[in-house]
């Protein structure tokens, strides 16, 4: 989690990895964070590590949202000023409404309020194009609640898998919800003209220290990288297990009529 900071530097650029789950977003975060000059990115605004993360950095929880963000931009920042967050879009769906539920801020749109909130913003757009094992791969971390590792565990996924194959429909669930709000981050850089720093995730996972620097660059942090790139310490969970639930995942959906699948979907968010 990292200490938490009192005073933090003035922010002068935010940098937003925007993305889904199970996109690599782990794996980007920490080589940004590792250059020292992107801040500190992490996953500050899902709900139940909000109160983590308050303990850690040793305050009681805020009563106002707009307090808990002032106490992420002193955590997330490092002393060049740069603040960085790693937000899902159905976590910016809920801040948004908790900061209009208690009148925080004038803006009448996302961005603007994207700006008042997280100065200088700076938007990275993190997409996996395989959404189906994504799908898949969110499906096992929901049901194992095996998120990551920094090294092969005795709680890898495999240990925790029940036999059989997965909910086929509920994963086919997961996947409508992930396409659904990746096209609501693409409609929200849209609207407003964002052009955004876009990564795949099957770029970083087959050339992890070329598409790191390629980021750095684009967010004119190419200094950072001069010393190189470190490997990464996540450890790869994907394994025989996943292959084989991702095969018959795909036999399953191929074998269902879009109007069967639309009913599973879950309905697309509004971006403004």
């Amino acid at each position: 989690m990292g200490s938490f900071v009192g005073t933090a530097a003035e922010v002068t650029t935010s940098i937003l990895i925007c993305t889904v789950p199970r996109s690599g977003s782990w794996l980007l975060a920490e080589a940004l964070e590792d250059s020292g000059r992107c801040g500190h990115p992490r996953e500050y605004f899902r709900a139940d590590y909000e109160p983590i993360y308050c303990r850690a950095w040793g305050i009681a929880p805020p009563q106002h949202v707009s307090d808990y963000v002032a106490a992420v931009l002193r955590a997330a920042t490092t002393p060049d000023g740069t603040a960085g967050v790693k937000v899902h879009w159905g976590q910016v769906a809920g801040l948004m409404r908790r900061l209009r539920a208690e009148g925080a801020g004038s803006a009448t749109d996302d961005v603007t309020m994207f700006s008042q909130l997280f100065p200088g913003p700076r938007y990275v757009h993190l997409v996996r194009e395989d959404t189906a094992a994504q799908a898949v791969s969110l499906f096992r971390a929901i049901r194992s609640d095996v998120w990551w590792q920094l090294e092969p565990s005795p709680r890898h996924p495999s240990s925790l898998d029940r036999a059989g194959m997965p909910a086929f429909d509920e994963i086919a669930r997961l996947e409508q919800q992930l396409v659904d709000d990746n096209a609501c981050w693409t409609t929200f850089f849209s609207r407003h003209g964002i052009v955004p720093v876009r990564v795949r995730y099957e770029d970083l996972a087959a050339c992890y220290a070329e598409t790191v620097l390629a980021v750095l660059v684009a967010l004119g942090r190419e200094d950072a990288a001069r010393t190189g790139i470190s490997p990464p310490r996540l450890h790869r969970q994907a394994d025989e297990t996943s292959a084989r639930w991702l095969v018959a995942y795909r036999a399953w959906r191929s074998a269902r009529s879009d109007s069967e699948l639309e009913r599973l979907g879950a309905p697309a968010c509004a971006p403004t």
